[in-house]
């Protein structure tokens, strides 16, 4: 039996020492990131909550015992495109790769008995438009002014506004200390921080008004923390002489209030979700027996004793239809 696991995630580790143990024949574990790469870079993580001494002693007993690949996979299918289910079942799957030669590109393949697909959905954030891109989001999501999904965590010294678009991750977990100015949009909002720039607010109007008893001039204080609800980003756009993003705001009258603005921002922290749609192309049946689509949101805090029960569950599924002979 050959075996593929695919996805640069510690999931996929474990499950390629599950089918070792189980002796189930050649293993191959295919991903941008080789076995010792991967998981140096979970464990290191500011996501990573497991044991890191676990995954290093899984990385021993995988070495010299799978076979590793990083080419582009283009497509997985079945090798002889049959719709009959029997011959289906018999069928193995085709593994469509890049692979250069000569300085050319070609497409090649090879094939599977079993295919893992491990999608670590935090690869894979959603859009500030949520599941489609916004009005010029292509044009501009790679600012340094925008930051998607786990990329939000750990910034420092974030200055200026600050605008938090969706509910994923905590704030601890996004600010050392708040900004400046914060925005939530789609975001529910923690008394601790509706306090905080309350209270801030507070002390600059006192203090305003004493000044003004005493004939000294200065800025009237606004408000530092805004937020937003049930409302859709359409438009993103960057000025360069301001080194600004400005966000268009929309809500229809069929949700609520309407509205219509534009809002300014230093740093945009998108946090929409993430997509569990698998990045590599299939041509497959959605229930195609030996093969399977694994999300894996939560790899780096999973337990061992987790990913045991969803190992038990794989295995008996392919072994109705699968036997190491």
């Amino acid at each position: 039996m050959k075996v593929l696991i695919i996805g640069p995630c510690l999931e996929s580790l474990f499950f390629c020492e599950k089918f070792l143990e189980l002796d189930a024949g050649s293993v191959t574990f295919w991903s941008d990131l080789n076995p010792k790469e991967l998981v140096e870079k979970k464990t290191e993580s500011l996501l990573f909550q497991g044991d890191s001494t676990y995954w290093k002693n899984c990385l021993q007993k995988l070495s010299k015992n799978i076979f590793y690949r990083n080419e582009k996979i283009l497509r997985i299918q079945k090798t002889y495109f049959s719709h009959d289910e029997e011959r289906r079942m018999r069928d193995t799957f085709k593994v469509v790769y890049e692979k250069t030669h000569e300085d050319k590109n070609m497409e090649t393949f090879e094939n599977y008995d079993i295919v893992l697909n491990f999608h670590d959905q935090y690869s894979s954030p959603l859009f500030l438009g949520g599941i489609a891109p916004c009005v010029q989001e292509p044009k501009w999501q790679n600012l340094k002014h925008l930051n998607y999904g786990k990329d939000c965590l750990g910034l420092k010294d974030i200055k200026g506004k600050v605008v938090v678009v969706g509910k994923s991750f905590s704030e601890i977990s996004l600010f050392e200390e708040l900004p400046e100015e914060l925005i939530f949009i789609n975001r529910d909002v923690p008394s601790n921080i509706s306090n905080f720039y309350e209270n801030k607010f507070e002390k600059e109007v006192s203090s305003f008004e004493e000044n003004k008893v005493v004939g000294k001039r200065g800025v009237e204080p606004v408000r530092k923390f805004h937020a937003f609800k049930n409302v859709y980003i359409t438009n993103v756009d960057f000025l360069e002489d301001r080194e600004q993003v400005f966000l268009t705001l929309e809500r229809p009258s069929y949700i609520g209030e309407e509205l219509l603005k534009t809002i300014a921002a230093d740093k945009v922290l998108v946090l929409n979700g993430f997509s569990s749609e698998s990045q590599i192309k299939t041509y497959l049946r959605e229930d195609e027996p030996g093969y399977y689509l694994v999300n894996s949101l939560d790899s780096y805090t999973q337990e061992i004793e987790e990913l045991e029960k969803k190992w038990l569950n794989i295995k008996n599924d392919f072994l109705q239809f699968f036997s190491k002979a």
